[in-house]
């Protein structure tokens, strides 16, 4: 305990440093958490949308990398509907809009007859049908945000949509924050008439593993110019994603590199101050491996402090970016045991590696030399 003492001592002997060294650390470590929090946040309310609207398996492209652009055939979607296996088949064409309120909002295309709709719980109002070619349903943040109820219209590009449904508050994140519209309605919008992005799948027998892969198998050998990935492997599998996922570990590395170089500023200052003091304490009997200690305590309990404060902060930062007009609806937050501990992790290493030359360099120090030093 008096030896751990000493090192919080000497961490307060320069109070503004220690602080702005803590700063650094903090800086760092939120930058990892919200980064790769937001990477992940993307992946969550993704799969969470896939899944909460029973599809098992999607399909795009091969080579597609932006999904908004891809074109499918809709003739190819009733091929598909052919295999062995598979439930219900429905293409999907998606879009993005900038309404006037600066937010993002995705908007989906589905057939009239499509097994979606059936994942729409509604708090009000019902379903596009034959009777409304132009009816839009909205989801509850939308709605909120539009300022909009059951029966109003308003525009879209070049045409004019008519509120028929607002979607249930309970629903996932991407759903509060997306509209529906009929696969006709999105396909005149954007002069895309016969064509879809994506197809979703549902399957008979879902939870036996043997007959998913063989189902995935005849998909692949009939189509192979497109690529069929199970919902709960969609994350992994996007390219737009893992993009994102690179940039923001990549980014994340930056700014870890830059709270090591902190630490290591840090240390080495308050070695090069202590000089005397560890040549007195090796006159009075201290082994290099204690005075090695006693940097490495000091080092780690900087970085862990820095790690727990900069923690908080990026997680209050995630949420907020979360909540943010733009990214509202786009991000699922999950703050999970996972990168709790990929963030302790990182933290000890850092206070482990930013310990190493400063030590090295204490630990050299000639007793009698130090004594001498001023």
């Amino acid at each position: 305990m008096y030896f751990v003492t000493i090192a919080a001592k000497n961490l307060f002997r320069r109070k503004l440093r220690t602080l702005f060294t803590l700063l650094g650390i903090a800086s760092a470590v939120a930058a990892f958490i919200a980064l790769v929090g937001l990477s992940r946040g993307f992946e969550n309310a993704w799969m969470h949308a896939l899944l909460e609207r029973d599809t098992h398996i999607f399909a795009v492209p091969r080579g597609v990398v932006d999904i908004l652009s891809a074109s499918i055939d809709e003739n190819e979607v009733v091929e598909m509907a052919e295999v062995e296996g598979i439930l219900d088949v429905s293409a999907e064409l998606l879009d993005m809009v900038d309404l006037d309120t600066g937010e993002m909002v995705i908007v989906a295309g589905w057939p009239l007859d499509s097994y979606l709709w059936g994942s729409v719980g509604l708090d009000a109002g019902m379903i596009p049908d034959k009777t409304t070619p132009n009816g839009i349903v909205l989801g509850n943040n939308v709605a909120s945000s539009l300022g909009l109820k059951l029966g109003e219209s308003f525009d879209i590009k070049t045409m004019t949509f008519t509120v028929v449904g607002i979607s249930s508050t309970g629903a996932g994140v991407m759903r509060n924050q997306a509209m529906v519209v009929s696969l006709d309605a999105l396909q005149e919008l954007n002069n895309r008439e016969g064509q879809a992005s994506t197809i979703n799948f549902r399957l008979e027998e879902y939870t036996n593993r043997q007959k998913v892969t063989d189902i995935l198998a005849r998909l692949d050998e009939k189509f192979p110019d497109f690529i069929f990935t199970e919902s709960i492997d969609i994350a992994q599998n996007n390219k737009i994603l893992g993009l994102f996922r690179a940039m923001a570990w990549g980014t994340s590395m930056i700014a870890l590199f830059i709270g090591l170089v902190v630490i290591i500023n840090t240390l080495l200052m308050s070695v090069m101050e202590r000089t005397r003091e560890f040549g007195l304490l090796s006159s009075l009997g201290w082994s290099a491996k204690r005075i090695l200690g006693l940097i490495i305590i000091e080092g780690v309990t900087l970085s862990l402090s820095g790690g727990l404060l900069g923690a908080g902060i990026g997680i209050a930062g995630l949420y907020t970016i979360a909540e943010s007009p733009h990214m509202q609806g786009l991000i699922q937050p999950d703050i999970n045991i996972l990168l709790f501990c990929e963030m302790m992790a990182v933290t000890l290493f850092l206070g482990l590696a930013g310990s190493i030359y400063p030590a090295w360099r204490a630990v050299r120090l000639r007793p009698a030399k130090a004594l001498r030093h001023e």
